[in-house]
């Protein structure tokens, strides 16, 4: 947040908002996710348990990533200008400060501060894929960088409601 990056509240606005209608499926399935979001849930507790219209998840899934991506985006040509604007970065380089060589940070935010702030301060990092053009999910925590026939420090960042990405 500090970073302007939406909270649950905006996003629930930005959909309400956002979101169009196509069919009486949509509707009906709509009014049902909008009444949970207006109780306060956030948005994965309101799709919850609901049999929502394959078209309706698409269109909540495509209105998320704009909502969060537009200000993602900003704060890229920040990190990309002036990195130092990432005390998260300051804070995982003082934690490698030990003989640690990997830090997990869980996140249940869907932008890319932590990279962000990884790529402020020289660390790197890891989504949960092995790196490449051609990517799989690697859950095991197997794949490690060696530098200098040492392994690399990364920090391993799981996103468990999902990313940008």
């Amino acid at each position: 947040m500090p970073h302007g990056l939406p909270s649950m509240d905006a996003l629930r606005l930005y959909l309400c908002e956002h979101l169009k209608v196509d069919s009486k499926a949509e509707s009906d399935a709509w009014s049902l996710v909008k009444s949970d979001l207006a109780k306060g849930d956030h948005l994965e507790e309101a799709l919850k348990d609901k049999n929502l219209p394959d078209t309706l998840l698409t269109k909540i899934v495509a209105l998320t990533w704009q909502c969060v991506n537009c200000k993602d985006k900003s704060l890229l040509d920040v990190a990309a200008s002036n990195g130092n604007k990432f005390p998260l970065g300051r804070l995982l380089l003082r934690m490698f400060n030990s003989t640690h060589s990997k830090i997990h940070v869980v996140t249940t935010n869907y932008d890319r501060v932590t990279e962000y702030a990884c790529n402020s301060v020289g660390i790197l990092f890891q989504t949960g894929f092995t790196p490449g053009y051609v990517q799989k999910w690697e859950s095991t925590g197997q794949v490690g960088f060696i530098h200098n026939r040492k392994a690399s420090r990364v920090v391993k960042i799981w996103k468990v409601h999902g990313s940008l990405d």
